[in-house]
This record gives C-alpha cells, structure tokens and sequence, in this order.
C-alpha cells in the first residue's frame, strides 16, 4: 500500500507539472478552484449572483459534493446570506439514477438536500405523473423493482432513496400487453441449455415476434430497439433478425447501455454512425460532437477536413483520433492514441 501511495503521489505531481507547464487546467481543477473563489472571496460571489436570478440543476443526483456547493454559495445557502435578491435555486433529479459515483458524485448529497428543504430551507416536490410508459410497464416495475426497492426494514441509510411508484397519464389502450415474456424451455433431460444455445433459440423468437408486431398489428419498425447487456452475443440477434426479413442497423457504443439494434430501413447509414460515435466516450476529447453533427450535412470528406482542421486526426498530431469508416455496417469507428 506505501508503494502505491508513493507512485500515486510521484503521478500526481508529474500531472501537476505538466499542467504548469501548459498553463492548462483539468476538470477537477475547473469544478475546485470555481467553489474556492466563489467562497473565499465576497466581490466574486457578488458578481456571479448579479447575473442570475434563477439558477436550474437538472440531473441533481448526479452532481458532487464540491459542485453542491458551487449551488449553494450563488444560492446564499452556504452561510445563510439568502436575501429576497439572492438567485433561487431550482434542483431536478432522480435519486434511482445516480451512477456517477466513479467521478465522486453521491446520493447521499441529495438525501441531505432533500432533508434540509423539507426542514425549512425550500420545498420539496414529487413529480407522480409519468407521461412516458403505459401503465402495464409501470406495473411491472412496482410489482418487479418495487418489492426489492421498497421500504428497507430498518431505518434508511443515508446511501438509500425511497422507491416511489408513479402514476401513468396514458390509458395504455395502444399496447395493452406491454411486458411480454420470451422463454427459452429446458431441454429433453429438463436441464438448462449452454448460454449460446438459448440466445440462439431467444433471438428467433424475438424476430418472429418483431415480424408478427409489423405484420399482424401494423407496428413501425421505427417503433422498435432491441437492448442488449454486452456486445458478444449481438451478431446472434442481428443475423436471425435479418433471416426473418427484419430491416436493422446496429448503433454502437461502449457507454452505459447503449447496446442497440434499431429496427429502421436506414437511407444514409454512415449518418447514423457519425451521429452515434460523436456521442461515444472517445469523442469526448475536446468537441467532436459539433464536428459529427457538422458532419451530417456536410459529408464525410468535410469531416475528415473538420477533424484535421481541429487537431483530431493527422500525422504527428498529440492525442490523434484515428477515423475508419466502415461501409458493410455504416458506422464510424474511433480508436484513440496507441
């Protein structure tokens, strides 16, 4: 352990340097140093507040302890200084969703937020009404995740949120059904079949019923996506989809389940994939995304140009991207720096 605090540390002043040496800062540097101003002196506070009357944090469960406080100084929060013209603050999230963890974000900071706005400091409002599923998925998901997620049966642990069921809006008369189960069943000896063997079997049933929902019930295939877990079994899937017909593309991405198979004719399918890897974790070096969007109207011979212009593909070039088109799939694939 001493060894690797030692290297640790060795590391971390080597990065300092280096950030010295550029006149650069990174992100950790951008979210500490901001907090530290805005508490350490008053005029810059000041300045920062003038500008706002409102300030809104969506995704607040996903926010660190340090980015909390950013909130919380221009909200007068912080020491107590809220004045009728101090900027309000507004905060939107879902605690169930909170999975940045790895980049120190906490649930437990929305928890305390939570219990200081209902003792005093604001209000704190649930939004029931859900707009999006049809009650029989919302069901599911009460009778599913709502036995495992309910009320702990001890006092809640300041890392745990409440599971709250939600109300649906739509009638659900246009998918009456809304869960179906595709079971793969045991063999002739009534034991499980090997793993390969049951995508097999799963992935046929998943195309004769996407071929049953378009024929039989008029369903789009653009009102179609299969999800996967991981990307090892997809071939599986894509071959017996398009056995049985099934107009498909694949959308990859090596971020949080963004495993797709869309089932969609596609006109221009190397915009599909432009689009979808200006959204991967690669490109998120600097600002691909604009250049990709760029890049949907402008071809691919300008998004070529576009990444060279900005340093992000080309001989020599410090962090080069590397671009392959593939044509047989019509994606685009990033490779980072070897």
């Amino acid at each position: 352990e001493r060894a690797l605090v030692g290297l640790t540390m060795r590391a971390l002043r080597r990065h300092e340097a280096m950030l010295e040496r550029d006149g650069a800062i990174d992100f950790d540097r951008m979210i500490l140093w901001v907090r530290d101003l805005l508490r350490d002196d008053p005029a810059a506070l000041r300045s920062v507040q003038r500008k706002l009357r409102l300030l809104v944090i969506d995704e607040f469960q996903d926010v660190d302890p340090a980015q909390k406080d950013i909130a919380w100084s221009i909200g007068g929060l912080a020491d107590g200084s809220a004045e009728d013209n101090t900027p309000r603050l507004m905060l939107v999230g879902d605690p169930k969703q909170s999975i940045y963890r790895f980049r120190n974000a906490d649930v437990s900071v929305w928890n305390a937020v939570q219990k200081q706005f209902e003792e005093g400091a604001g209000g704190f409002h649930v939004l029931e009404e859900n707009f999006r599923s049809v009650p029989a998925i919302l069901g599911f998901v009460d009778a599913f995740a709502g036995s495992v997620l309910g009320p702990p049966e001890q006092e809640r642990k300041p890392f745990e949120v409440e599971f709250r069921s939600v109300k649906p809006v739509r009638d659900g008369s246009d998918a009456p059904h809304g869960v179906e189960f595709i079971a793969v069943p045991p063999n002739d000896k009534g034991r499980s079949h090997r793993a390969d063997d049951v995508r097999h079997a799963e992935a046929v049933g998943i195309a004769e019923r996407a071929r049953e929902l378009h024929d039989e019930e008029e369903r789009s295939w653009r009102d179609m996506a299969l999800l996967l877990p991981a990307w090892a079994p997809e071939p599986i899937y894509t071959a017996a989809l398009r056995e049985a017909g099934v107009p498909v593309y694949v959308l990859r991405d090596e971020g949080f389940f963004a495993q797709i198979i869309r089932f969609q004719p596609v006109q221009q399918a190397t915009d599909v994939g432009i689009h979808g890897c200006g959204r991967g974790k690669v490109a998120a070096q600097g600002d691909p995304p604009i250049f990709f969007r760029k890049a949907q109207r402008t071809g691919r011979a300008r998004l070529v140009q576009l990444l060279e212009m900005h340093g992000f593909v080309g001989h020599g070039v410090k962090g080069a991207i590397v671009v392959v088109v593939v044509e047989e799939f019509g994606r685009m694939v990033l490779s980072g720096p070897r």
